[in-house]
């Protein structure tokens, strides 16, 4: 299990991010056969 405090301190906690700003929720919704 991975604290928070562990997933901030590292770059993937952007992708990580489920906020309007994270790349992999712009994907997403960029995506048509999401």
């Amino acid at each position: 299990i991975l604290h928070k405090e562990s997933i901030e301190s590292e770059p993937l906690k952007f992708m990580l991010d489920d906020s309007e700003n994270s790349p992999v929720v712009n994907l997403l919704k960029s995506c048509p056969d999401n």
